[in-house]
């Protein structure tokens, strides 16, 4: 989609993304959104709005009641310190996911916050933390009550960028982060899940 951008006051773009899901050689389904978002520049610090509207269709019959429209905006606020080798950011997000069944759509709330650190030349440390607040509509059948979950996802990583010219892997950006998350549903049998990730990304521009 397009982006515009204004040095040193504003930014703004709008992104629009098909996506297709499918295991094998059998369809999952199909995902459509639209992403605007726009930021403003200060002195040292950026304040960021943006939405997002994802229509879900699936292509299994077990998974008709999943499909629907999901609705997102937040906003995000980051400053600089020390002449920005460090920068800490804020967020709140707003979520409705109207689901054709009732029992999977859900209005939600999530919180964020994170540091980042330039630790030497080429590479940067940061921590992030989001909790999530979810409140399901309908019932699930099993336990007649409908879902209510708390989520509390932590990261730590470490980005280096290979920039030697006798590094082997010149022009490469090597991100290894672990990321843990607790899930906490009042139904637990089913829902309630602890996750622990560790990561290895690679990217290059060209």
């Amino acid at each position: 989609g397009p982006a515009v951008l204004v040095l040193r006051h504003w930014r703004a773009s709008l992104q629009v993304r098909s996506e297709f899901l499918d295991l094998g050689a059998r369809a999952l389904g199909w995902f459509n959104s639209v992403n605007p978002e726009v930021t403003w520049q200060f002195n040292n610090a950026e304040l960021t709005w943006d939405g997002l509207y994802t229509h879900r269709y699936y292509h299994k019959d077990v998974d008709s009641g999943r499909e629907g429209e999901y609705l997102a905006t937040g906003l995000n606020y980051g400053r600089y310190f020390n002449n920005r080798r460090v920068a800490a950011t804020t967020g709140v997000r707003g979520i409705r996911f109207l689901a054709d069944d009732d029992q999977f759509g859900y209005s939600g709330v999530q919180l964020s916050a994170g540091i980042s650190s330039r630790t030497y030349s080429t590479g940067t440390v940061y921590a992030r933390g989001r909790y999530g607040y979810y409140d399901y509509d309908g019932e699930v059948p099993l336990f007649q009550k409908a879902r209510e979950e708390k989520e509390y996802i932590g990261t730590l990583g470490l980005t280096h960028e290979f920039k030697q010219p006798d590094d082997l892997m010149k022009g490469w950006i090597a991100n290894i982060f672990w990321e843990g998350t607790h899930n906490d549903s009042n139904i637990g049998q089913l829902y309630s899940y602890e996750r622990n990730q560790l990561m290895l990304e690679l990217s290059r521009d060209f």
